[in-house]
């Protein structure tokens, strides 16, 4: 497989080494110990410095939508890697995030969200919708609690506005301080996908 032409996986400032990508794009490669633990590390980094993380399903696209989708991604501070399940496990499971990625069929990517919380799922979502290839899986809010998010969660967190605008509408709702709100939309933002589902099902 000709890594080059896949777009570039980045962890944190630095990006994964030329020979680091050929081993996560390329299933029939063996890795050795250290070059394991050399990946592990990079994906721990970038999760311990990640928002949020939204797993997909890639299977099918092109080369060229992969490009699309993660142009679209970065422009929003969000990195997407494409990773080995059973590597990605492990940096998991090294920072403890208790999210099941063995269970998964296929293909996967990882989308870390560095600033806005929901843009990792709302721009796969969106996406999603014109390349049906593409499937949103499972993922976590890491900002300041590690909550677990469902695939239904997922596609719930996706349809959230942008902050401001959720931030505009719970004020009504809520009835409570502006500055508190903006609290609660970063500390505890799964609260919010189910009081939004909750509103959505009385409508």
């Amino acid at each position: 497989m000709d890594v080059s032409r896949w777009p570039q996986a980045v962890v944190g400032r630095q990006s994964l080494s030329v020979d680091s990508q050929a081993f996560l794009f390329n299933k029939n490669n063996m890795l050795t110990k250290q070059k394991k633990g050399q990946i592990v590390e990079e994906l721990s980094a970038q999760l311990e410095s990640a928002k949020s993380i939204i797993l997909s399903d890639f299977s099918g696209l092109k080369v060229k939508e992969v490009q699309a989708l993660r142009q679209e991604l970065k422009e929003q501070a969000v990195n997407y890697v494409v990773v080995k399940k059973s590597l990605l496990a492990i940096a998991l499971k090294k920072i403890k995030i208790d999210l099941d990625v063995r269970s998964i069929h296929g293909s996967v990517a990882v989308s870390f969200g560095l600033g806005d919380e929901v843009a990792p799922a709302r721009i796969l979502y969106n996406f999603s919708r014109k390349h049906d290839n593409l499937k949103l899986l499972i993922g976590a809010l890491l900002d300041p609690e590690k909550n677990i998010l469902t695939q239904e969660q997922v596609l719930a967190l996706a349809k959230l506005p942008d902050k401001e605008r959720l931030l505009g509408q719970l004020v009504f709702t809520l009835n409570a301080p502006v500055q508190k709100l903006a609290y609660s939309l970063k500390a505890n933002l799964i609260s919010l996908v189910y009081i939004l589902k909750q509103k959505s099902e009385k409508i």
